[in-house]
């Protein structure tokens, strides 16, 4: 399977794979990518932070099904509301 469509938990867990993809190409691409890489191939030492951006992600969504829900409740009761009123 792709790394990069591998589920991020499975990726920050085991990120040996990629640490060898890493020291292979580094010192052969430019420095902003190698650092980029760096990161990317160390994502354990990350961990902090990528916990909070996945409780972030989380979060996000979580907050984006409830509006959701909220403007299909009020829909409902705006429709209540108006059937009532035409009673």
């Amino acid at each position: 399977m792709n790394l990069l469509q591998q589920d991020t938990t499975h990726l920050v867990d085991d990120s040996n794979p990629t640490k060898m993809i890493f020291k292979t190409v580094r010192g052969h691409v430019p420095t902003n990518i190698d650092e980029a890489l760096f990161y990317a191939a160390h994502l354990g030492s990350q961990e902090v932070q990528y916990q909070r951006g996945a409780q972030h992600i989380a979060n996000r969504a979580a907050q984006a099904q409830l509006k959701e829900e909220m403007l299909q409740l009020k829909q409902t009761l705006d429709e209540k509301h108006k059937n009532i009123n035409s009673l």
